[in-house]
C-alpha cells in the first residue's frame, strides 16, 4: 500500500473550512481520526475528506 501524506492540523482545517482548533477538538473527540506526533495532530486526506462530505453531503456529486 502507498504511504499516504499527512496533513498538519491547518491543512485539514483549510479543507475542512473550519478553525485549527476546531480540528483539534474533532481530533481529540473522535470525530476526525488523527495521530498525534509528539505534541501536534496529524490526519490522513482519506479521513479529512470523509468528515467533509458528511459535513456536505453535495460536496462531490454531480
Amino acid at each position: 500500500m502507498p504511504l499516504e501524506p499527512l496533513l498538519t492540523t491547518h491543512e485539514a482545517a483549510r479543507l475542512l473550512a473550519i478553525s485549527p482548533k476546531t480540528v483539534s477538538r474533532l481530533a481529540r473527540d473522535g470525530s476526525l481520526p488523527g495521530v498525534k506526533v509528539g505534541q501536534h495532530w496529524r490526519f490522513h486526506v482519506r479521513h479529512v475528506d470523509a468528515v467533509r462530505r458528511s459535513r456536505n453531503p453535495h460536496t462531490g456529486a454531480r
